[in-house]
């Protein structure tokens, strides 16, 4: 993912041992939802 989205990006720790990363777009609620692994 680009600079923008990862400045704009909100994380949690879900659940076991993922993070989840949730985009914004145009101060919307969720625009996009991927699990990394930590």
């Amino acid at each position: 993912m680009n600079d923008q989205m990862k400045r704009r990006a909100r994380c949690y720790y879900g659940d076991g041992n993922k993070w989840r990363l949730i985009y914004e777009a145009n101060a919307k609620e969720i625009a996009d939802v991927k699990d990394l692994p930590v």
